[in-house]
């Protein structure tokens, strides 16, 4: 993640940098994000080694606990300190996590 340092939702720690997030950050934030998570789903499903615990809920769990970490404190923010701007962003990547989220369990793979 190249934006890390610049863009508080790469990386949200305790306690939350709720003061450093807005939402310009929304966007690029969620893009990298599900790009990353994307690769990984990809990784999974091409890999042809029998599937384990570790191999498919674990790494299934790390490879969406950070968007999912993302997108619960950008949802918080919409919901109690809200902008126009930020009801925009959260908006528009809302589908795409939602589609990213619904592949997963229509995975064949």
């Amino acid at each position: 993640m190249r934006e890390s340092s610049a863009n508080p939702f790469l990386r949200i720690e305790h306690p939350i940098a709720f003061g450093r997030m807005s939402a310009e950050h929304v966007r690029p934030a969620v893009h990298e994000l599900l790009q990353a998570a994307q690769r990984e789903l990809e990784r999974m499903e091409a890999d042809q080694s029998p599937c384990t615990y570790d191999s498919v809920l674990r790494a299934l769990e790390e490879l969406t606990e950070p968007l999912g970490r993302a997108m619960n404190v950008i949802g918080h923010l919409e919901s109690v300190a809200t902008t126009p701007e930020l009801r925009d962003a959260y908006n528009e990547v809302q589908p795409a996590v939602s589609a990213f989220f619904s592949s997963i369990s229509l995975s064949e793979g």
